[in-house]
């Protein structure tokens, strides 16, 4: 089973039945692409909680494959400089959550954690800050409902006032949420976002935030197109979809041709694989994610 296949069971992102053998998509505009279905379970928790990435990526350093679970987790508290244990346990288990597999209580060298060991200083952040945003359905739902919209018909004009921000955690949030979690919720999207290249901000708090295309790691994207496939069960896809309408497109707020410059730097990477698809261009994930398309698509 796949990460994202772990986090929809525990409240990630949803499953949701993929158009990935499309060939053709009308222009953006007359799509509105960024309107895409999702299956949400709304209304959405606060996202009060966060994993700092500096202690998160220690963490993951340490997680070597064939380590025990409960080996690494013992030398993952001693990694952290906090002295309140439950703060420890707490963020050692959200990173195991997020990033280490051990289904029999061993490690296993897992398409991510691969990715992240031998990555260079800005794809692990890339990494780190895609997987991380895509655990939580506010980020993917940030940008298809306020930075893509805005993009699309404003360019670098656009801008996010906190007073919008505060109507779109208001609107797909909890109702009985208390004002303080609310509040959270916002800035915790908000550093998301700008730490995965989509927003900028001013040191100011109250000045309204800028939209902004982002400029990942190619690897960094080929994963999140990746994961997708892995989690639908597809395994496949078009180019046409991946550059258009996949998570990793709208996740990094992407004009399409710019999708698919990255896609293909993601197979020369060898993140991911060309395929055939519905006779047109396509990609495919590798065996290591447990899934082999030609037996999901037979099923």
């Amino acid at each position: 089973m796949s990460m994202s296949a772990v986090q929809a069971q525990g409240g990630g992102r949803a499953l949701v039945h993929p158009i990935n053998h499309i060939v053709e998509i009308p222009a953006a505009p007359a799509l509105g692409r960024w309107r895409a279905q999702l299956d949400l379970p709304l209304p959405l928790k606060s996202w009060t909680r966060t994993v700092p990435a500096v202690e998160a990526l220690a963490l993951i350093d340490a997680a070597e494959p064939g380590l025990e679970l409960s080996a690494w987790s013992e030398r993952a508290e001693a990694l952290l400089p906090q002295t309140e244990p439950a703060y420890r346990q707490t963020l050692v288990r959200l990173v195991e959550r997020l990033f280490v597999q051990a289904p029999d209580g061993v490690i296993v060298e897992a398409p991510l954690l691969k990715l992240l060991h031998g990555g260079t200083e800005r794809r692990r952040h890339d990494l780190y800050y895609a997987a991380y945003g895509l655990a939580h359905p506010w980020t993917l739902l940030a940008c298809r409902q306020v930075l893509l919209p805005l993009l699309d018909r404003l360019g670098d004009a656009a801008a996010v006032s906190i007073e919008d921000w505060d109507h779109f955690v208001l609107r797909f949030g909890e109702p009985d949420a208390t004002e303080a979690s609310r509040r959270k919720t916002r800035s915790t999207v908000i550093g998301v976002l700008q730490q995965l290249g989509v927003l900028e901000r001013e040191a100011n708090s109250a000045a309204p935030t800028k939209p902004r295309r982002a400029a990942p790691d190619a690897s960094a994207f080929g994963w999140v197109l990746a994961d997708q496939l892995a989690l639908e069960l597809w395994g496949e896809a078009t180019l046409t979809w991946a550059s258009h309408i996949s998570d990793a497109a709208m996740l990094y707020c992407l004009r399409p041709e710019t999708a698919a410059e990255l896609t293909q730097g993601a197979i020369r990477a060898r993140v991911l694989k060309k395929a055939e698809v519905a006779g047109a261009p396509g990609i495919a994930i590798s065996a290591a994610w447990g899934l082999e398309p030609q037996v999901a698509a037979a099923s």
